[in-house]
């Protein structure tokens, strides 16, 4: 009870805290499977850092749409919400999501992020000349093998 208490007189505190909502890119952004599993986040105030949720840095994003793996392959499209492979279907996307076959409006809970772990120093990355055209339905590959082949 005492800590029910002292929760409810924290709410109440007029303490100078900043309540305004924040930006996307001040917010880690979690990325769902196909089968609605929190697999990654993307750490915008981490240089947009993608994150496995055990911790692992596995991706960034360059020029807010572009997916490249810390060897600088060129893995594939953040567009809208939608994380996208190098066959242009979604392989991931955030929690809200209603678009073609993609729907990430229920999901399952997430589970505890892991301690991030130190990323590695990027390579000179591919060249991605223009934007594809991207398909709202899923990749026969799934987020987590999208994040595991590597050249």
């Amino acid at each position: 009870m005492l800590f029910s208490l002292s929760i409810l007189c924290y709410g109440c505190s007029s303490d100078s805290e900043d309540n305004t909502p924040k930006k996307e890119e001040e917010v880690p952004v979690t990325l769902y499977d196909e089968s609605k599993e929190a697999i990654a986040y993307i750490d915008y105030s981490d240089e947009a850092t993608i994150y496995l949720f055990e911790g692992k840095p596995v991706a960034y994003l360059k020029a807010k749409d572009q997916v490249y793996s810390f060897d600088g392959t060129l893995l594939g499209w953040y567009s809208e919400g939608v994380l996208y492979d190098q066959t242009y279907h979604a392989v991931g996307a955030k929690h809200g999501i209603v678009r073609g076959d993609i729907n990430t409006v229920v999901t399952y809970v997430e589970s505890i992020k892991g301690l991030k772990e130190v990323k590695p120093i990027k390579s000179i990355e591919e060249n991605d000349f223009e934007h594809p055209f991207l398909i709202d339905s899923w990749s026969k590959t799934s987020l987590t093998e999208f994040f595991t082949v590597q050249k």
